[in-house]
């Protein structure tokens, strides 16, 4: 975080990185309605949905090692550290905020 406040840049460029890989993905394959860049259902479109999905698996795996850090650093200074509970707290309001948004569209989602 920097030293006058104000947004953490990590997390906000591995957020930056995720938007911009759903958007650019989203764009490049298409749909039915708005063909993209690739046919759909072609294997160009199937290998960039794979790429895509991985990509965005190592952006998980990027930011929980994010939040591993900051704990195992905080826990050394002193500082209140994220716990097991914590962590599985948040993974499982997660899980159930995002299953709510799915199952309400992505405008109802964003309401909630």
């Amino acid at each position: 975080r920097p030293s006058g406040g104000g947004h953490p840049l990590g997390e906000v460029a591995l957020f930056a990185a995720t938007w911009l890989l759903v958007i650019v993905s989203t764009f490049v394959r298409g749909s039915k309605k708005c063909p993209g860049l690739v046919p759909s259902g072609s294997p160009a479109y199937w290998l960039l949905t794979a790429l895509t999905a991985l990509a965005l698996l190592a952006l998980s795996v990027a930011g929980k090692r994010r939040v591993v850090g900051k704990s195992q650093q905080t826990t050394i200074e002193g500082h209140l550290a994220y716990t097991g509970d914590m962590v599985r707290t948040l993974r499982i309001w997660s899980l159930g905020g995002g299953v709510v948004a799915a199952l309400c569209g992505i405008g109802g989602g964003m309401i909630m």
